[in-house]
Parts: C-alpha cells; sequence; structure tokens
C-alpha cells in the first residue's frame, strides 16, 4: 500500500471527470474504459437490464464510431461519503448527442480507489431521466 497523502474527494472526483469527459470528447475508447472498473454495475436504466463493464464498452464503442455522443458534463450534487479508497456523490449527467438531444441523468455514482491507485467508477444508479432537445445554434 502506498504512503499518499489525503486528496479531498472533490480533487478526486473532478480528475475522474475531467479523464471522462476529454475521452468522450477526443472518442478515445482505450482511455475512457481505464476509468471505468472492470466489474462496474449501472442501476436504474430505462429497459430495466444492469449494465456492465462489456456492455458499457461496446454503448460508448458504437457512440464513438458513429459520433453520436458528442459530449458529456456532470453537475456534482453533493458528496455522500468519502471514505480511504471509495467516494460516493450524487450529480447530475449530461449527455448530448448529434440529433441534438441533451439527456440529464440524476444519478449516483461509486468511485474506488483499484488494486492499482486509479480511482475508477465501480456503480451508478440512475434516479431520474430527462431528455430535452438543444438548440445549437
Amino acid at each position: 500500500m502506498s504512503s499518499t497523502p489525503d486528496i479531498a474527494p472533490q480533487t478526486i472526483i473532478a480528475g475522474w471527470i475531467e479523464g471522462i469527459t476529454a475521452s468522450v470528447k477526443n472518442r478515445d475508447l482505450d482511455a475512457h474504459m481505464k476509468m471505468v472498473s472492470a466489474s462496474v454495475q449501472v442501476y436504474g436504466m430505462p429497459s430495466k437490464a444492469v449494465i456492465d463493464f462489456k456492455e458499457w464498452r461496446m454503448r460508448r464503442k458504437v457512440e464513438f464510431t458513429s459520433g453520436e455522443l458528442m459530449s458529456i458534463n456532470y453537475e456534482i450534487q453533493r458528496i455522500i461519503t468519502n471514505m480511504q479508497r471509495r467516494i460516493t456523490f450524487t450529480a447530475v449527467e449530461n449527455l448530448l448527442n448529434n440529433t441534438g438531444k441533451l439527456i440529464r441523468l440524476d444519478k449516483t455514482i461509486i468511485l474506488e480507489k483499484e488494486e492499482d491507485d486509479v480511482w475508477r467508477v465501480v456503480e451508478e444508479s440512475i434516479k431520474d431521466w430527462k431528455v430535452k432537445k438543444y438548440d445549437r445554434k
């Protein structure tokens, strides 16, 4: 176990968000998936299905290849828990696609510092979502 100084949870969350948003902007699937745990689970999808790593990768690959997903950003709501290797927070995730749809997902996100000392998302729970038409003018 490394002896690194304590880092504020806001800094850890901001670093993870920066990695996710840059990977979407650059359509870099490898960099994107390095921010996602191999054991990730996403709950609360409209289809009621639980998304795992393989499904997440497949979805992003299609979105990046087609250019469907143009951007992603987050509005942090609050930090729920802050432990040595796990941070839970709520956020609104905004996904903008190439048809002008803005999808706003209200979710709880859990980041975990894995064995290689990288913070990755291990769980997301979608609480609510809204789809709006975005005027790109």
